[in-house]
């Protein structure tokens, strides 16, 4: 038999009650993680403005709340793979999954970890070799590789072996890795 996966408003709706009862840093605090989800959307479903401005006004209250529990910078909660519609978006302290993000930083796309803290709310944590290894605020710029097929410069996240060229071609990790990338790089 089954287990049951709740939507993410399925759980906002339980939590919502809990913090409009209790009003603890963890209702706070699982509040915003849970309206911070739905609003930044996912792969298959736009975001959504409205929870995403309800959470940043939970988090001054959350702030504010930390200083009731230890460690409030310790990241509690991670966001799991974006294709996700469900609470599973959501991975725990002890099951650090990767994401799959990229974003850029200095004119080169990156790959993070998004952690959920009390005391920042979000705050992204570097890529290492090492699952569940939190080295700070940096992140790592994605290694890209050169397609054999089209000679195109294609992105890998860390965790990936191989990924698809956009003319359809597999490209594997191999010594071909473009190290040195400049922003003219950035189109090819």
């Amino acid at each position: 038999m089954s287990r049951r996966v709740y939507t993410l408003e399925e759980v906002v709706a339980r939590v919502r009650h809990w913090h409009e009862s209790v009003r603890s840093p963890q209702s706070s605090f699982y509040l915003f993680i849970l309206l911070s989800l739905l609003g930044f959307g996912s792969v298959s479903k736009k975001g959504n403005n409205e929870s995403l401005l309800e959470a940043q006004m939970l988090r001054e209250e959350m702030q504010k709340l930390s200083k009731l529990v230890v460690r409030p910078r310790c990241p509690r909660e991670w966001l799991g793979t974006y294709d996700s519609e469900d609470i599973r978006r959501l991975v725990s302290n002890n099951a650090v999954g990767h994401v799959d993000n990229r974003r850029i930083k200095n004119g080169e796309r990156v790959q993070f970890y998004l952690a959920f803290t009390l005391q920042n709310g979000y705050e992204a944590y570097e890529v290492s070799h090492e699952m569940g290894h939190h080295v700070g605020c940096e992140v790592n710029l994605l290694d890209r590789y050169r397609c054999d097929v089209c000679s195109a410069k294609v992105e890998m996240m860390l965790e990936e072996e191989e990924t698809t060229c956009h003319c359809g071609s597999t490209v594997t990790k191999n010594e071909h890795a473009v190290i040195n990338r400049s922003p003219a790089d950035e189109d090819s």
